[in-house]
């Protein structure tokens, strides 16, 4: 997470978000636009490098907010998670936040589910796709994840061209819906053009690397939040959205607009 970017490394530059960001937004999100008081919060996460980093991050914000934290590991290849689920219930959780990837996700709101564990789940970047939600189907009623770019199908001047564009090339190919993998792809596309743009006649790594600085609240137009970088921050994007999971469709809609860290 931002142990790779920071301190500023010179030929590193990040096109999304930060795992702290989306903890940040959804922690916010839960106190103060659902205006929960005092949640006992379950946090799931693996046993892994990313897992330990974001369950860290999270007792921070939990600090910050004075709440407490219930954690529960799952491991990667885990799909059945009813002793996770039944812990979190024993402990009356309010509410549960999810980092994991998406099989992880999917066996943990299923097992919610069945054993009648009706809270809201809130997920990070690795299970905020369409495949969590068609996968998980109805047990996916509750979920709402964050995220950094917008679904395929998602307004927006910056996502229609890039479903215009990409239908040109393979026509017939609108579903299943592209991931948000594929949306940013392409703002990684746009952010290289708009380097090479400001480097100059003169192209060369060390002028990309200086355009590249010089880009600031570069707006894709509904793609991802506004992208900046300077000489010391290669960050890029620090805002990201909460998406609700709609089973019926498989999609997930916008909740929020682009939304910063508390502190940003």
């Amino acid at each position: 997470d931002e142990w790779a970017i920071r301190p500023c490394k010179k030929y590193l530059f990040n096109p999304t978000d930060m795992y702290n960001d989306e903890l940040g937004v959804i922690f916010e999100y839960i106190l103060k636009d659902k205006k929960m008081k005092n949640p006992r919060m379950g946090f799931c996460y693996p046993e892994a490098e990313s897992g330990k980093i974001v369950y860290k991050l999270g007792t921070q914000w939990a600090k910050h907010f004075k709440i407490n934290l219930y954690p529960e590991v799952l491991s990667l290849g885990m799909m059945d998670v009813t002793s996770q689920v039944l812990s979190l219930k024993r402990n009356k959780v309010d509410v549960v936040i999810i980092h994991h990837v998406m099989p992880g996700a999917v066996a943990l709101l299923k097992d919610m589910k069945k054993f009648g564990l009706k809270v809201p789940a809130y997920g990070t970047w690795p299970n905020c796709n369409e495949d969590t939600v068609t996968t998980a189907g109805s047990a996916s009623k509750n979920y709402i994840g964050a995220h950094a770019f917008s679904s395929w199908y998602s307004k927006g001047t910056g996502v229609e061209k890039m479903r215009q564009i990409t239908l040109k090339y393979h026509p017939g190919t609108e579903k299943p819906y592209r991931v948000k993998s594929y949306t940013m792809g392409w703002v990684m596309a746009k952010i290289f053009y708009r380097g090479v743009e400001l480097a100059g006649k003169n192209l060369t790594i060390e002028s990309f690397v200086k355009g590249l600085e010089k880009i600031k609240n570069f707006d894709t137009k509904g793609l991802v939040g506004l992208i900046t970088y300077t000489s010391n921050n290669h960050t890029g994007v620090d805002s990201c959205r909460l998406f609700k999971a709609d089973p019926e469709n498989g999609k997930l809609i916008p909740i929020t607009g682009w939304r910063k860290k508390p502190g940003k």
